[in-house]
């Protein structure tokens, strides 16, 4: 062993009593400690069960300099893993600290960041904040291809919501900035979404030839990888929701034309 002992507690109560005694700074040393020794493992950068155990300590030892780019970065991974609950524990804590240390919208990276915890905020189902934090991203974006991204979201969280008038309206506003523009994922995207909201709408007639060309235009941009997952089932009576991640409008494009 050398001149080093490591000790450790294999009962949690244990742990706890140790831990209860220790004077708050001592416990804030300890966590930076840990924090400091768990980033030299190689996969801290992309284990988001130890991104997330890293960012925790940051957190708690007060360091929010530290706490705030790791509990950011431990909030992306756990979203990309499908673990959104813990996404928005990190998420939000990084909003929180990002408000507390003045950093203002006029950073793309708070934007982005306001975006990604609004995503996080939306699936756990938080839809109050996750309209709030879009909202505020809209409000201070200049660039048209973002406004058009945070409406579509917005759109996405109106359509849970039940709220189908507004959403539509966000998705017309979508399409507004994305038409005359280069095709791309983003505006099949948005032109599908629109179509599947007259679907629900009724207005099935409408839709018919529209469909069609928003089959055509997500072959061009390679958007079919999920049609399976995006393809509504057509006796289903309920409101369908499109997914964000993967979400492929040739198969809602299908889908629609299977009802008609």
């Amino acid at each position: 062993m050398g001149s080093e002992m490591c000790i450790r507690d294999r009962h949690v109560l244990m742990a706890e009593a140790i831990l209860s005694r220790l004077l708050p700074a001592e416990r804030r040393a300890l966590h930076e400690a840990l924090a400091g020794a768990l980033e030299t493992d190689p996969t801290a950068s992309s284990s988001a069960s130890l991104a997330a155990e890293v960012a925790t300590h940051w957190y708690v030892a007060g360091r929010a300099d530290r706490a705030l780019p790791t509990a950011a970065a431990a909030g992306r991974l756990a979203a990309g893993v499908y673990a959104y609950a813990e996404a928005w524990r990190q998420l939000s804590r990084a909003v929180e600290m990002a408000a507390a240390a003045g950093l203002s919208a006029d950073s793309a990276e708070v934007r982005a960041l306001w975006r990604d915890a609004a995503e996080s905020a939306h699936w756990v189902g938080d839809a109050g904040t996750a309209l709030a934090l879009t909202r505020a991203a809209l409000k201070a974006e200049d660039d048209p291809q973002d406004r058009a991204e945070l409406l579509e979201q917005i759109a996405d969280i109106l359509w849970d919501e039940g709220n189908t008038e507004d959403a539509h309206e966000a998705l017309a506003e979508a399409e507004a900035i994305t038409r005359g523009r280069p095709e791309s994922r983003l505006s099949a995207t948005i032109r599908a979404a629109s179509l599947h909201l007259q679907l629900l709408a009724g207005d099935h007639e409408a839709v018919l030839e529209p469909t069609r060309e928003a089959i055509a235009l997500a072959q061009r941009v390679g958007a079919s990888a999920a049609e399976g997952r995006a393809r509504p089932p057509p006796a289903r009576a309920s409101r369908p929701r499109w997914p964000r991640i993967g979400m492929s409008p040739v198969g809602l494009a299908f889908g629609v034309q299977a009802l008609l």
